[in-house]
């Protein structure tokens, strides 16, 4: 029992601590459904996560946890990755598979690697992610895809970025790992997500369904607009009053941190100097089945608006109408900076035409964008100062806040799971 426990979110870090602490503590949720980014919608007899979301449960905990609550719907996949360059495919990662680009391209990601001063000894490690990646792969893979997808994706300068909360997610080979996928297609198992686990039925927003059944009270429609941490209250947009004893937050740090009302000037400076990249979420239905045989693919190449397509009906046959393939396309942006929603469909239509996986008279029926204007946080020297003094204050108000964005970290679903569990015995 954990009377007096209030949960801000009912995404899978905020569910995943309501079925831990169980009966005694209250959820309540801005938007008209649970799940966060966690949820799947159907769109003209597709469904559509909000870009890939899936599962690789490398902690026996949460395999054991999950399993069990999905009952049998989930499968295992190997991943079947690819990335666009030269005007074909080539395996992912691309520091281990140069095999099949031009010869000159291959020699120079071996060559630059074996010759990177990340393989000498000695030398200072860099701090920041730009001069990391040069550092341990050399000029050609930096040059031919580290550097350009990596400024793609998170749309900042890659030098003001802190290497330390990317690098677990970023595969480094061995020298035999590169001279063998330059030889012939190998090291498919590089990285962090060799293999990983999707739902079968109903697409990721099963797995918070799988969880709500556990979860004693959930208010949806409830968006928190200020918080007394003195006297531990919590005002939502509908008039609705809660009282804590512990908060748990889920919302992102900058937002929580602008309407605590008794929050030190400082820290609510701080917190709204974080910065994060938002994502365009194009969603395609295509009327032809099997467009292309891979889960996702990565565009480095400057010719394309986006940064990654994914094929949702090759995670499970159940997200598209038979004969059909659902795909999501990635396209970041800074939350400032607005495209019109026409422009960005056209754009990754006509680029995935122009790379193989779309043909000319493909019938799409089904175009819908979304914008997720929280997507990836930076972590830069700023918010590694910042974001320990923040969270150091909140403890202290008994305010605990976890998750991606509530965290304010590079992390998982696995990890928010996880996160939630551990706050429970925080707060229990």
């Amino acid at each position: 029992m954990a009377d007096g426990v209030v949960i801000l979110g009912a995404g899978l870090a905020g569910l995943s601590a309501a079925w831990h602490i169980g009966k005694g503590c209250e959820v309540f949720e801005a938007q008209d459904a649970a799940g966060g980014l966690c949820r799947t919608r159907e769109l003209g007899g597709f469904r559509f996560d909000y870009t890939g979301h899936l599962l690789h449960l490398k902690d026996p905990y949460a395999r054991k946890l999950v399993l069990g609550l999905m009952k049998g719907n989930l499968a295992e996949h190997e991943r079947k990755a690819a990335i666009f360059a030269y005007g074909g495919f080539t395996g992912y990662p691309y520091q281990a598979n140069t095999y099949g680009l031009p010869e000159d391209a291959a020699r120079e990601c071996v060559q630059g690697f074996i010759n990177a001063p990340g393989r000498k000894p000695g030398g200072a490690r860099p701090g920041n992610f730009r001069d990391w990646i040069k550092w341990n792969f050399g000029s050609g893979i930096s040059d031919q895809f580290m550097l350009p997808y990596n400024g793609k994706l998170w749309q900042y300068p890659l030098e003001e970025m802190a290497v330390e909360a990317i690098e677990p997610y970023v595969p480094v080979p061995t020298v035999e790992d590169i001279e063998r996928g330059a030889t012939f297609d190998g090291a498919k198992g590089l990285g962090y997500n060799p293999r990983f686990y999707y739902p079968e039925r109903g697409g990721i927003g099963s797995l918070v369904q799988a969880f709500l059944p556990g979860v004693d009270w959930v208010s949806v429609g409830q968006r928190a607009v200020e918080i007394c941490a003195g006297r531990r209250t919590v005002k939502f947009a509908t008039g609705y009053s809660a009282w804590y004893d512990s908060l748990v937050n889920t919302m992102p740090l900058a937002e929580l941190l602008d309407i605590i009302t008794d929050a030190p000037g400082e820290l609510k400076e701080a917190a709204a100097k974080l910065r994060y990249t938002s994502v365009y979420d194009i969603s395609l239905g295509v009327a032809r089945e099997e467009i292309s045989p891979y889960h996702w693919i990565y565009f480095p190449g400057g010719e394309f608006s986006f940064y990654r397509a994914g094929i949702l009906s090759n995670f499970a046959s159940d997200m598209a109408p038979k004969g059909s393939s659902g795909l999501y396309v990635e396209v970041s942006h800074r939350p400032e900076s607005v495209i019109p929603e026409e422009e960005l469909v056209e754009k990754s239509i006509s680029g995935l035409v122009s790379a193989g996986v779309l043909r000319e008279d493909d019938e799409i029926p089904v175009r819908d964008v979304s914008d997720i204007k929280y997507a990836y946080v930076v972590m830069d020297a700023h918010s590694m100062k910042a974001v320990p003094a923040i969270h150091g204050w909140l403890h202290e108000k008994g305010i605990h806040s976890i998750g991606r964005y509530g965290a304010w970290e590079y992390s998982s679903m696995e990890d928010a799971i996880l996160e939630g569990r551990a706050v429970s015995e925080r707060v229990k």
